[in-house]
């Protein structure tokens, strides 16, 4: 290469690192602008953390849980589920929703369809009321909850023991009305 080929190069070499040098300098943020990005983000972090549950893990907010696959739990496992499902109908569901609640069949833990439904009513139940605060959206969802799907879920449980082989058995164990068992 020629002492004038090499200057050339050189030439344009410096052409495109100074429309590189002005390609950056455009995208410069100022400071000032940086500094409100951040307050932004800080007010965005702190209103998403007022509504997340805290790290507690013994804390009362509802936390996402793995569908119970009924047809596939056996042994402890199943046992497991139940025994929580039972906690919940004993200390919520029976005390709180009143002729609702009465509706469930003592055999309730015998029915993959009836386990189902109270794991559902279970998990809406703990959406909606294990918050940190209610809007008003929250509010119309809870009362969504009571008249649309409640009373269907808990009568689709009662349907679905209404003449199991618990019940036929239950029924041939009474004499005159008096369970004899």
């Amino acid at each position: 290469m020629t002492p004038e080929e090499l200057e050339a190069e050189l030439a344009e070499v410096k052409a495109h690192l100074a429309n590189l040098q002005a390609i950056v300098d455009g995208q410069a943020v100022p400071v000032g602008r940086i500094t409100s990005i951040q307050e932004s983000l800080d007010e965005l972090t702190n209103r998403i953390n007022a509504v997340l549950p805290p790290d507690d893990p013994d804390a009362e907010f509802y936390a996402v849980q793995p569908n119970a696959l009924f047809w596939r739990l056996r042994g402890e496992e199943r046992a497991e589920v139940i025994a929580d499902l039972r906690e919940w109908v004993g200390e919520v569901y029976r005390e709180n929703f009143g002729y609702v609640s009465a509706r469930l069949p003592d055999c309730w833990t015998e029915h993959n369809l009836i386990l189902t439904v109270v794991d559902i009513l279970k998990e809406l139940h703990s959406v909606l009321y294990l918050r940190p605060r209610t809007t008003a959206r929250q509010l119309m969802t809870q009362a969504d909850f009571f008249t649309r799907y409640l009373v269907p879920l808990a009568e689709m449980g009662a349907a679905e023991a209404k003449n199991c082989e618990h019940s036929r058995a239950k029924l041939t164990r009474s004499i005159g009305g008096v369970n004899v068992a």
